[in-house]
């Protein structure tokens, strides 16, 4: 291989080298976990409960065992996107799976994000114990679980991540026909900044 075609070689693996490493780098999951890890960022929490609200539709839910996927944008704010990524019908139990996406890497400099847990210790997590993290009206909005005792209890989970979910028993179909609005108020609003000396390396460590 002659000397010219060995530098553009060189070239041309440099420039795959350095296109994986910035995709790479500037990732959404990589931008959030540096800023999480307060690696480069100053991270800082604004509010507690931050909440969104939907309606529930009865088309959404399975006629059979099944996962319908929906894909719906529930609400955005603050940087971040609730989905409702799709809606199980396992057993006698309707199951909401949501996440709530972020787009910091949209905005590395500075900006504010939804997490569902307590950031502690640059990267480490609690959870973030709110008080009824969940709530479900009619299209009135009386409160069908302390109010009247139309719905006896639900069940939730969270994670990986960002990702969460209710249920419901399904003989709550009804109520869902008639109108079903779901409440959750279990996200904390963070804000965070670049610090002034973090621009890394090419071939630093990530």
């Amino acid at each position: 291989m002659g000397r010219r075609k060995k530098i553009l070689f060189s070239i041309i693996v440099l420039f795959f080298v350095s296109g994986v490493y910035f995709t790479r780098y500037y990732s959404e999951e990589q931008t959030l976990n540096k800023i999480i890890k307060e690696q480069g960022y100053h991270l800082y929490v604004q509010d507690k409960g931050i909440s969104f609200e939907f309606s529930v539709e009865e088309e959404w839910i399975p006629e059979h065992e099944s996962e319908n996927v929906v894909n719906l944008l529930v609400k955005e704010q603050y940087q971040t996107k609730i989905i409702l990524r799709k809606v199980i019908l396992s057993g006698s139990s309707i199951i909401f799976d949501f996440e709530a996406r972020t787009s910091t890497a949209a905005n590395r400099r500075t900006g504010e994000f939804l997490y569902l847990d307590e950031i502690v210790n640059s990267g480490s997590f609690k959870s973030y114990d709110s008080i009824e993290k969940w709530k479900f009206t009619d299209i009135n909005g009386v409160d069908l679980i302390y109010d009247n005792h139309v719905i006896d209890g639900y069940g939730s989970g969270q994670g990986p991540g960002n990702q969460f979910s209710v249920s419901l028993d399904q003989k709550y179909r009804n109520q869902i026909k008639e109108g079903l609005i779901v409440k959750f108020s279990g996200f904390i609003l963070y804000k965070y900044s670049k610090s002034s000396s973090s621009w890394p390396l090419l071939f630093s460590v990530v």
